[in-house]
């Protein structure tokens, strides 16, 4: 059974308890500093997070605690990347954030050998020469803005061919 999280809070949570201190009492001393640091909207922020924390399941936080894990895990450049990544979600518009949401459900949805089709075939468009990578990124824009019934057609003549 897949357990849905919301993203957001699981990437807040990653980034702000990223570099938890050794001890308890550094931990306390380093998360008081961070607190004052904050605006009030950050602050607020964080009190509507730790709502949404408070009603997670038991199981839900285990795998919210088993991601930070993994993250403090990975070497600093990984871990520097990921923030990064992230930083560019945050800034990126509702309707931006909206779209990239869709695209990660379908991509979710994918069974895995279908997923592994789709690698191997970005892995050959990144290995291409520029000039026919180019090529090959203009056909399909072109392809992409025919309109739907145009481009049945098209499929259609293809399969026709083929036979």
């Amino acid at each position: 059974m897949a357990i849905r999280i919301p993203a957001l809070l699981s990437a807040l949570l990653l980034v702000f308890f990223a570099a938890a201190p050794a001890s308890a009492e550094q931990g306390i001393d380093a998360a008081l500093e961070k607190w004052k640091g904050l605006s009030p909207q950050e602050r607020e922020t964080l009190r509507s997070r730790h709502d949404v924390w408070k009603s997670l399941s038991d199981e839900q936080k285990a795998l919210i605690r088993g991601r930070l894990q993994r993250f403090k895990s990975l070497p600093l450049g990984e871990q520097k990347r990921i923030r990064n990544n992230f930083s560019l979600f945050r800034d990126l518009s509702p309707r931006e954030r909206k779209i990239l949401k869709e695209k990660y459900d379908r991509w979710m949805k994918l069974p895995p050998n279908r997923k592994g089709e789709i690698r191997e075939r970005y892995q050959r468009l990144k290995n291409m020469a520029p000039d026919r990578r180019r090529e090959i990124l203009n056909r399909l824009d072109i392809w992409r803005r025919l309109p739907p019934g145009e481009r049945k057609e098209i499929l259609k003549r293809a399969r026709t061919r083929k036979r």
